[in-house]
């Protein structure tokens, strides 16, 4: 769960579907760096 009530969460961009499927969110930690975090690319990798 992204806010359990003990930090306020502060977004630095909305959730975003990118092309082909994979998500990207982007929050600032407690001590104010720039946190992103995205579906693993290896779900979205077509491997032969």
């Amino acid at each position: 769960k992204l806010e359990s009530g003990r930090y306020e969460v502060r977004y630095a961009t909305a959730l975003t579907e990118l092309d082909g499927g994979q998500k990207l969110v982007r929050f600032y930690d407690p001590s104010g760096n720039l946190i992103e975090v995205r579906t693993p690319w290896d779900k979205f990798v077509n491997r032969e």
